[in-house]
């Protein structure tokens, strides 16, 4: 069936409207009723993308400071802080405007890559209608079914709505676009057009870190799908275009940030290491699968397309498996459960057509009428759900931004501990930084998790566990920690013990059963001069290892020792003040990573990373010392932006060169 242009825009304007009209109240909320969304994380980065746009290489506020690069891939909250500078919106609107669109986007990429998958617009249009409607992914998973209630709940919405996924749904409306551009690309062989496709990888990669392993397994399918699998030329033309994708997308995730998160305690808790020969043995099952899956192709001529489409649906129902087994330990990979959705929409698209090559051309019509017909009932129950869902918030009566207010007024340049929600919303109000932050896999900090147990859960401190946890946050420069009750108003209580730290710390502000307490510090600010012997000699083995944390806290707490003056001058760069005699050094509690440099009364000095993960300063001057440090990213970044106008060189040398080489030749271009 040939494509006609207005059939075909016409349905993909239909597809993105019917998802409009279902989760269009998302355009004029501000903040919605959903504290126990993650989306306040997302909100507080665009928000500091829209005020900090000029500075983005240090982030200050999570972690005691990580790279930008490791707050969150930055595509999805950087376009809302671009809507919000251009529209005159507040970081939070303008966020949930671009989550609305991205929702109503999907289905109209699934139609386009179904489009040209199947060759027809009507079966195009069938699958991103599917897509639209109906979660199959629930059927697969009970543990997904369980949570909304229904194997026929809206769980795109609900990814949306009640879990803040805005950035995973946007790199899945990408997908499928992307990968149109991909086939024409790889079919046509222009530079121009793998220039394109590149730069849409890139995108991808930018926006989602599940939609980059999902890019990862599409170009997977496509490769395997050609009709020699094992074809050399295939697999070099797909490394090509993924490294020429990371290439573009490099400066903003990596290598050192892939690590971070591949190596985060999410991962390491999962046990996929400590599983390795049951992992290797289902890998082994898997590919002996698929081997099955492309012989069963060969004998029955199945087409490279749908070859394709049953490539990516098997790989997603592999990826998908251990979830659905046990949805508890591998949380990870549930979470690609929308990718399942959108594998059995295109899959869907091909069983349509088969159906309708079966029927009498005088039956189709009245198929497409009915099944439009019984469409408006799901979509129907969907905007009821929405609206149920999608409810503004008075956000000033919520304890998360009645704490984040309390902060900024009274602690504006300190640092606090912070749990549940109140630490994914605290930043979207305030610049408060935080020991702990939004998203953790991007921490870089390696005694971080051991820590955070131990001050949660006091395990194995008896009597001691508020002391303990005390003494972790003296370590590293915290100066209130926020703790929840079972009776609190914000969304989780992350506190085995809440009320470990009465009577242990004196109490700032309470509301009921949310307090806040004060951890009093004999030296104020970040920096302190301490003798370089008295550094921590090793990194602590668990959270009640405390030999080395109280060696170093006996240090900076040390009245004979000269105090040292810390200030930021700029989202990267600081300017430390201290009297030094030779044998000291600078401890300064913000989190070490290669890139860091220093200057010590303007000569070029040592900086390195201690046992507890801070930065160290060795100015080697006397007397009066001032410190400028200075984060540049280190060869890291230099590389990684080598490789981005490497790969649009290369790129644009091909085009070029074959621009010339056709106009010599006198074809057409």
């Amino acid at each position: 069936m040939k494509l006609s242009w207005p059939k075909g825009a016409a349905a993909a304007v239909g597809l993105f409207g019917l998802n409009l009209w279902v989760a269009g109240r998302l355009l004029g909320i501000e903040w919605l009723a959903q504290m126990g969304s993650i989306e306040g994380a997302r909100i507080a980065q665009t928000r500091w993308i829209q005020e900090n746009w000029r500075d983005l290489s240090w982030f200050p506020l999570w972690y005691n400071g990580i790279p930008f690069e490791n707050v969150y891939p930055p595509l999805f909250p950087a376009a809302a802080a671009l809507l919000a500078a251009a529209g005159g919106f507040t970081a939070a609107h303008a966020y949930h405007i671009c989550c609305a669109v991205a929702y109503a986007l999907g289905p109209a990429a699934v139609f386009l890559l179904a489009r040209r998958l199947t060759g027809g617009w009507a079966w195009g249009f069938l699958s991103g209608l599917f897509y639209s409607l109906i979660s199959p992914s629930a059927w697969w998973m009970p543990a997904l079914a369980r949570d909304m209630g229904s194997v026929w709940g809206p769980r795109r919405l609900q990814n949306l709505v009640v879990y803040g996924e805005g950035p995973h749904l946007a790199a899945l409306a990408l997908l499928p676009a992307v990968w149109v551009v991909v086939m024409i690309a790889w079919e046509r062989g222009r530079p121009l057009w793998w220039l394109v496709a590149a730069a849409g990888g890139a995108a991808v990669l930018c926006t989602n870190w599940l939609g980059g392993a999902e890019w990862l397994l599409l170009l997977g399918a496509w490769t395997v799908s050609r009709s020699q699998p094992f074809d050399l030329r295939s697999w070099r033309r797909a490394g090509l275009y993924a490294a020429g994708s990371y290439g573009l997308a490099a400066m903003w995730i990596p290598p050192s940030t892939v690590f971070a998160f591949g190596g985060s305690e999410e991962f390491r808790q999962a046990g996929y290491l400590s599983a390795l020969p049951a992992w290797l043995l289902y890998l082994s099952a898997g590919l002996a699968g698929l081997a099955a899956l492309l012989w069963l192709a060969e004998c029955k001529s199945w087409s490279r397309e749908f070859r394709f489409v049953a490539v990516f649906l098997y790989g997603s129902v592999l990826l998908t498996a251990p979830a659905a087994w046990a949805p508890g330990r591998y949380e990870h990979l549930l979470r690609f459960h929308l990718l399942l959705d959108l594998s059995v929409a295109l899959a869907f698209a091909f069983a349509a057509r088969s159906v309708a090559m079966r029927l009498r051309a005088s039956w189709k019509p009245l198929a497409l009428v009915l099944l439009l017909l019984w469409s408006t009932y799901p979509a129907v129950r969907m905007r009821a759900h929405a609206n149920q869902i999608i409810r503004p918030v008075a956000i000033e009566q919520t304890v998360e931004h009645q704490v984040s207010s309390w902060l900024a007024k009274n602690l504006p340049e300190g640092r606090v501990y912070v749990t549940g929600s109140i630490r994914f919303y605290l930043n979207a109000f305030a610049d408060v930084a935080q020991f702990g932050g939004g998203f953790d896999p991007g921490v870089i900090n390696p005694n971080y998790a051991k820590i955070v147990h131990q001050i949660l859960q006091g395990e194995g401190a008896g009597e001691r566990e508020g002391e303990v946890g005390a003494l972790w946050l003296k370590a590293y420069g915290v100066d209130a920690v926020a703790v929840s009750g079972l009776r609190t108003r914000q969304a989780y209580r992350d506190f085995r013990n809440p009320g470990k730290f009465e009577g242990v710390l004196p109490e700032l502000w309470r509301d009921g059963d949310d307090v806040l307490y004060r951890v009093p510090r004999k030296t104020a600010g970040l920096a302190h001069v301490i003798r370089l012997e008295d550094l921590p000699d090793r990194a602590p083995v668990h959270g009640l290892d405390l030999e080395p944390v109280e060696r170093y806290v006996r240090a900076i707490e040390n009245p004979s020792l000269p105090a040292a003056r810390f200030r930021w001058l700029s989202r990267h760069e600081a300017e430390i003040s201290a009297e030094m005699s030779p044998g000291q050094v600078l401890s300064v509690q913000v989190s070490y990573q290669p890139g860091w440099q220093a200057t010590a009364n303007g000569n070029k000095c040592k900086v390195f990373g201690d046992h507890l993960g801070q930065v160290v300063v060795e100015p080697g001057c006397a007397g009066d010392c001032r410190v400028m440090l200075t984060y540049r990213g280190g060869i890291e970044r230099s590389l990684t932006r080598l490789a981005a106008l490497t790969v649009v060189l290369l790129l644009g040398g091909w085009w070029l060169a074959s621009a010339l080489g056709q106009r010599r030749s006198g074809l057409p271009s």
